[in-house]
């Protein structure tokens, strides 16, 4: 089995144990961009490979999500699993992981700078896209409100957010494309482009039965890395990750096509 790793299950025993038992691991490149946000990048960059340096056979890079996305439309047809991964990031990352501490902290230091800026764009586009995402789904959930009354029962208020966030990511990949971007495939098979609009539609919603659409349009940008795993983990068997709500949210997604099919 191939998982898709989060980075908050990269120190675990139970990672250690999933390779051990032969399983492999997809590495988002935001699983090795995240660390930059801190001021202690060697640190938490060396101690989140300490076990990955051990079965550096067993994990591979994805191409970015947007590059994931660029690929779909560009083709007109969802992914495959196995057309996630950059190959040539594999073998350059596993060597470069594969160094000495020392020479991992050099490199660090070198890409510091370039790491920043892409921080700063991904955080620029991530501002627009969750402004308009949220805008779209407080619009939209004006006319599904009667859904929500069902608060005191909880799987019933799960399966309604999920219902809610299928039609919205629907309605707005028709919207955003049309038919040239997003054949009626896109809407019967799983794909990236979907799952990436689902995630962060499904964890709006979520946001705001608890915090109001204004606070969770300041939530969610905490959210961001963990939404990019989810959406590329949706082609693959699964994610390992700690955070219970993006296991439920990648079950809901999952079934929502198996259901469909």
């Amino acid at each position: 089995m191939q998982f898709v790793l989060d980075l908050n299950y990269s120190r675990s025993e139970e990672l250690e144990q999933f390779l051990k038992d032969g399983n492999s691991i997809i590495l988002t490149d935001d699983f090795l961009l995240e660390p930059f946000r801190s001021s202690e990048v060697s640190r938490i960059l060396i101690s989140n490979i300490q076990i990955l340096r051990k079965y550096s056979e067993q994990y591979n890079i994805s191409y970015s999500i947007r590059e994931l996305i660029d690929k779909e439309t560009n083709s007109k047809h969802p992914l495959i699993q196995n057309q996630l991964i950059n190959s040539d990031a594999t073998v350059k990352i596993r060597k470069i992981l594969a160094q000495p501490n020392h020479i991992i902290q050099e490199r660090v230091t070198k890409l510091q700078s370039r790491a920043t800026k892409r921080l700063k764009l991904a955080a620029e586009f991530t501002e627009t896209f969750i402004r308009d995402m949220a805008n779209y789904t407080q619009k939209k959930m004006k006319k599904e409100q009667p859904l929500f009354r069902y608060s005191n029962n909880y799987d019933k208020l799960l399966a309604d957010i999920s219902y809610a966030a299928h039609q919205m990511t629907s309605n707005n990949m028709q919207k955003r494309g049309g038919i040239n971007n997003y054949p009626s495939i896109f809407h019967s098979q799983i794909s990236i482009s979907f799952a990436f609009s689902f995630s962060y539609i499904w964890r709006i919603i979520n946001w705001a039965i608890k915090d109001g659409y204004q606070n969770a349009t300041d939530s969610i940008k905490g959210d961001v890395f963990d939404i990019g795993y989810l959406a590329i983990s949706s082609l693959s068997d699964g994610i390992l990750t700690k955070d219970k709500w993006m296991n439920k949210c990648r079950d809901e997604l999952i079934s929502i096509f198996k259901i469909t099919n």
